[in-house]
């Protein structure tokens, strides 16, 4: 060898090296015997040899990190490139003497897209910040299902679970974490029961589609549909949100029940407006019946003049009564029909005492008149009617002047009196 090198200045260009040899074995053994130190060469027979398993060799010995992605980004043999993969893949992780430096080993690795590379690293790299690089840049889930329950360092560990999507991988770490790493088993146990809620929710929600259905057919039975109104729009607006889970049968349904029910609130509300107005004309109409009757205990019959005016009143509180008849039908509250119908009796009930309190200004026998009053009295207090106050001043001034004559009122008198007064002031 030593005279070979001698001779090499001189018969360069006639003397072959044995690595350029024709003969594959001799060529192959050559590769074999070539130091490390020779690195041209080695990347030109990797690059360039017709056999592959002497590029396969050369590439094994290569160590320049440059010459190795170049056969792996422009090599044409597939075998080759792997092997050159795999011996870059190996430098980078520090499996492989010499180890490059640290810096350049992280340079090269947080710019590279290579997934093969960054799995790699994330699985082998001795260092710890080398694989903490990798992990939120790699997908396969399955390799991160074993960093989350392998790695040494914790704060990996807890990196890798946070990027698990898939059930499986998901059921398999949540499986083998429970005693091993508190922390990573909260992480994918969590995100588990949310892809589990996920699976199961398009199910849930077309049972309760139906269940909507059932509960508006209930509430329309129980026809309580204006106080349920509220209750009603709920489900409509729940309903909204999905109903894109239920089935056509179903949404026809939904679409039945809604239109009966609406169309039902409609028409209670109507009815409920209508007898609103109803209660309010017979508002007036007490207010207007009891301003007839406080001009009527004012009038004198035996005037001409007030006894003409008197059967007009009356027969203006006829014309209202017929007018009262006709709207009360229209109300359909019991309570609210005798309450009305209670007020009305108490106005009338002023006539017929007028009328009998009339009859009895004749009898001599003043007790009766005052009885009269009194009862008056008494009858608006019991029916607790629409009364205006003139109504009870007008029954004062009479009560009043049936007395004026007594200097001192005798004992039966002035129990009446006392009664009425009470009567009066409550």
């Amino acid at each position: 060898m030593a005279f070979s090198k001698l001779l090499e200045p001189i018969f360069g260009s006639f003397i072959k090296n044995k690595w350029q040899s024709k003969n594959n074995v001799t060529r192959k053994k050559a590769v074999q015997e070539l130091p490390i130190s020779e690195q041209s060469v080695l990347f030109s027979i990797a690059n360039t040899d017709k056999d592959e398993s002497i590029k396969i060799i050369a590439t094994n010995k290569l160590t320049d990190l440059d010459s190795l992605q170049t056969i792996i980004m422009k090599g044409t043999n597939e075998n080759v490139k792997n092997a050159a993969k795999k011996r870059l893949f190996q430098f980078l992780s520090g499996e492989k003497h010499p180890i490059p430096a640290l810096e350049v080993r992280t340079q090269l690795i947080q710019g590279s897209r290579n997934s093969d590379l960054l799995e790699y690293i994330a699985e082998h790299a001795e260092q710890a910040s080398l694989r903490e690089l990798t992990i939120k840049k790699i997908s396969r889930d399955p390799l991160l299902g074993n960093i989350a329950l392998n790695d040494s360092n914790a704060n990996i560990r807890l990196l890798a679970a946070q990027q698990i999507a898939k059930r499986s991988t998901l059921e398999r770490v949540t499986k083998n974490s429970r005693r091993k790493d508190k922390r990573v088993y909260k992480i994918v146990k969590t995100k588990l029961d949310r892809i589990i809620e996920d699976e199961q929710r398009p199910a849930l929600l077309a049972k309760e589609v139906v269940d909507i259905c059932d509960k508006l057919e209930k509430l329309y039975q129980r026809n309580l549909l204006i106080p349920e109104q509220s209750t009603f729009e709920n489900y409509v607006s729940r309903w909204q949100e999905i109903q894109n889970f239920s089935s056509e049968e179903t949404k026809q349904r939904f679409a039945t029940i809604q239109q009966k029910i609406t169309q039902a609130i409609e028409q209670l509300q109507q009815d409920k407006d209508k007898e609103n107005n109803a209660l309010k004309q017979l508002e007036q109409y007490l207010e207007t019946l009891s301003s007839i009757v406080d001009d009527m205990l004012n009038i004198d019959e035996t005037k001409a003049d007030d006894a003409e005016l008197l059967t007009q009143k009356k027969h203006k509180i006829e014309q209202i009564k017929v007018q009262w008849y006709a709207i009360i039908h229209e109300i359909n509250n019991t309570k609210a029909i005798e309450k009305y119908e209670s007020k009305l009796t108490s106005i009338l009930n002023l006539i017929d005492n007028k009328d009998t309190d009339s009859n009895q200004n004749s009898d001599p026998d003043i007790n009766k008149t005052l009885l009269s009053l009194n009862d008056q009295a008494k009858s608006l207090l019991k029916k607790s009617g629409f009364i205006l106050e003139k109504t009870v001043a007008v029954l004062e001034q009479k009560f009043g002047q049936k007395i004026d004559n007594y200097d001192s009122l005798p004992n039966d008198i002035q129990e009446i009196q006392d009664s009425f007064s009470q009567t009066i002031k409550t």
